[in-house]
């Protein structure tokens, strides 16, 4: 009895896991969602925007910082990211960098 105890307890904390790595994935996608008019639905714009699904996480996350802190500028991007908070930030880079084609 014991171990079926134990099995149940396994298969719930997977499900939950499961739960929650899709919850993130969800809330990722709904703070790129205003990136995706400039920069493409998954980070590749074949526009004039730069693409941004080629910067690994560090460097993306570090270029996201730059803008919101005022080091780089001349575009609206400083004002976009005046709006998210550092972890909001970490997780657009994040997300963006998992679609690196």
């Amino acid at each position: 009895m014991r171990y079926l105890f134990l099995i149940l307890v396994v298969i719930v904390l997977s499900q939950k896991t499961q739960i929650s790595a899709q919850a993130n994935e969800l809330q990722s996608s709904a703070l790129a969602a205003p990136c995706q008019s400039c920069h493409g639905v998954s980070g590749r714009n074949s526009g004039e925007m730069p693409t941004i699904d080629s910067f690994d996480f560090l460097t993306l996350r570090q270029l996201l910082l730059n803008f919101k802190n005022g080091e780089l500028t001349g575009t609206i991007m400083g004002r976009i990211m005046k709006g998210f908070s550092d972890e909001q930030i970490n997780s657009l880079a994040k997300y963006f960098s998992q679609k690196q084609n």
